[in-house]
């Protein structure tokens, strides 16, 4: 987000198309095409046709900016809408909505159709390699084939299949069309300024519907907001500005840097989630360890007062004892945290052990692509329970793709954090370092919400955690003190 991170570039992308009569006869050929069906069509299909063609257009000519705008509508809309929210007034929600019948979700089409687009170009055209060999793409295609052939023997539905296969087909095609595309310090800063304007003003909005007694409904009471992406994307934004001020690069400008990051601070307490404040205490324990020594004097006394502040919010609370049943308070929710009798605690253990028992059956295939666990006993009926996922993304993994699954989270992400350590030692005077800091220390973020929640279940959380390992991985890759050189990452 510092000017710095915009002055470094390999080779860059190229905007311009094959030209010669072949490309210019097609063109008129699609527009022609275009004009007859808007002509024609009822008037819905034809907006609909025509914001078609002008988002291709910008795709085919700046496809950089159709991303920007594809990760802003992730962060800006939700995926699942919540009925009484929507009707409770203040700031609606705005969802992802299907365009038409048989199309996915908005934020689906416009990557399918963005990722098309680009990579036909950029293979076919340019005759470009990817960032990020194709190779790796290979076993991981064959452990889906297994998961499905799995998932079908075992007798799930087809259409569960299916609803399970996009779930991991399309995050890898996220991070390959991040990471080709996002290839110098310009456009990775640019996606940094969306991605936080999209959070300040998402949680502005949020922010005012809780304060006036709109927010969204949570057991007997209302909180900020319970979407995860947003708030994973708000706390890695928070992480990276933090970063940036305890190495003494202050971001500019730094007022209105400061104004924007508040609705940001606000939503993540009051949303009261939380996976998420233990994720944001984990990415600060990477950003002490992997800062320097004076660096780490300051963000010790930032946790110092943090500390104070919330001590002073404990006390004021009465000492941890909610004044009515009915309203959350931070002090109740954090003494909730180990708290095993709590209900939402006690569900998603016995949910996690009902799931290892299943998985003890078949612990080398799980439960493939389409499966689902046993009911809860004791819970709520189980027609009512959603079997399809384990509120833990390792046994997630593991129940859909088997011990192959959750060894490729494992070993996944060992790697990125070794290259992420390994960077760090090797570049102490990149003029990157910081922002590399900021961003992979999303890594304790991440750790939190896989630990609480079925991360691969929503396209929206799958969809940022690409874009920022995207990023991060781009960011080493152009460092400019030649500890890693630009080009294609190994």
């Amino acid at each position: 987000m510092s000017r710095s991170a915009g002055t470094y570039s390999a080779a860059g992308e190229s905007s311009r198309l094959p030209s010669g009569w072949p490309g210019t006869l097609a063109a008129l050929v699609v527009a022609a095409g275009i004009g007859v069906l808007i002509a024609a069509a009822p008037l819905p299909v034809a907006l609909f046709v025509l914001a078609a063609a002008a988002a291709s257009i910008v795709a085919l000519l700046r496809p950089e900016v159709a991303l920007y705008a594809l990760m802003a509508a992730v962060i800006l809309t939700t995926e699942t809408i919540d009925e009484e929210f929507a009707a409770a007034g203040g700031f609606p929600p705005i969802p992802d909505l299907k365009l038409m019948q048989g199309v996915p979700p908005a934020t689906v089409a416009a990557l399918l159709a963005l990722g098309a687009l680009y990579f036909v170009r950029r293979f076919a055209f340019q005759g470009r390699p990817s960032v990020v060999p194709l190779r790796y793409l290979i076993p991981y295609a064959l452990l889906l084939a297994l998961a499905l052939g799995t998932g079908l023997g075992n007798g799930a539905a087809p259409e569960e299949v299916k609803n399970d296969l996009i779930r991991f087909v399309y995050p890898a095609l996220c991070f390959y069309l991040c990471v080709n595309l996002l290839d110098d310090g310009k456009k990775i800063r640019t996606m940094l300024w969306v991605l936080f304007a999209a959070c300040a003003l998402r949680c502005t909005l949020l922010d005012l519907n809780y304060l006036t007694g709109n927010g969204q409904p949570y057991d007997f009471s209302t909180v900020v907001t319970l979407d995860s992406g947003l708030l994973m994307a708000s706390g890695i934004m928070v992480s990276l500005v933090l970063a940036l001020i305890v190495a003494g690069r202050w971001p500019r400008p730094f007022p209105v840097v400061l104004l924007a990051l508040l609705p940001m601070v606000f939503a993540l307490v009051f949303s009261f989630r939380r996976g998420h404040w233990v994720g944001q205490i984990a990415a600060g324990l990477l950003l002490y360890l992997w800062s320097f020594r004076d660096a780490r004097r300051k963000l010790a006394l930032a946790a110092l007062l943090c500390a104070l502040v919330a001590s002073g919010s404990y006390l004021a609370a009465g000492g941890g004892e909610a004044p009515g049943e009915e309203r959350l308070t931070l002090a109740a929710r954090l003494g909730s945290i180990f708290n095993p009798s709590q209900h939402s605690n006690r569900h998603h253990f016995e949910e996690s052990a009902v799931t290892l028992k299943d998985l003890s059956a078949r612990p080398l295939l799980g439960m493939g692509l389409g499966g689902t666990h046993s009911p809860v006993p004791g819970a709520w009926r189980a027609e009512d329970q959603p079997l399809h996922v384990v509120h833990n993304t390792f046994l997630y993994l593991w129940m859909k793709l088997g011990l192959a699954g959750i060894s490729l989270l494992v070993v996944g992400g060992g790697v990125y954090l070794r290259r992420v350590h390994r960077f760090l030692r090797s570049a102490p005077a990149s003029p990157l370092r910081d922002h590399v800091v900021g961003i992979g220390s999303g890594a304790g973020i991440w750790l939190c919400m896989f630990a609480t929640g079925p991360v691969p279940w929503y396209l929206h959380q799958s969809f940022l955690v690409a874009l920022f390992a995207a990023l991060c991985l781009n960011l080493m890759r152009l460092d400019p003190s030649g500890s890693d050189v630009p080009g294609r990452c190994r």
